[in-house]
């Protein structure tokens, strides 16, 4: 994949993670929980767009979560040890390890 092409799926997949992430009087704060290169859809336009919620759950900043879930590769260190995790930070370390892999294969 291009540099160019990685930075137009990066910025996608960042304002989709700010949506879901965001909470105000007419948004949910959501955290998807298995974020993966495999729950990306690409359209004919190169738009993305995210599936399976089946993980996903509503929270609040500060909340910690405790369910063990997820794709191992992906996962950040404190839900593979077991421990209590944010889940806004899980999604964003998932997103990190996509981005690592667009970049470099």
């Amino acid at each position: 994949m291009s540099k160019e092409n990685a930075q137009y799926f990066i910025k996608q997949m960042s304002e989709c993670l700010k949506y879901l992430h965001s909470a105000d009087k007419d948004r949910l704060s959501i955290v998807h929980r298995d974020l993966k290169l495999e729950n990306i859809l690409v359209d004919e336009r190169n738009n993305i767009k995210l599936i399976d919620f089946g993980f996903a759950v509503q929270t609040v900043p500060g909340q910690m979560l405790k369910t063990c879930c997820g794709t191992p590769s992906f996962m950040p260190p404190e839900i593979c040890q077991r421990k209590e995790y944010c889940g806004y930070s899980s999604d964003m370390w998932s997103f990190g390890v996509i981005i690592y892999i667009l970049l470099t294969g």
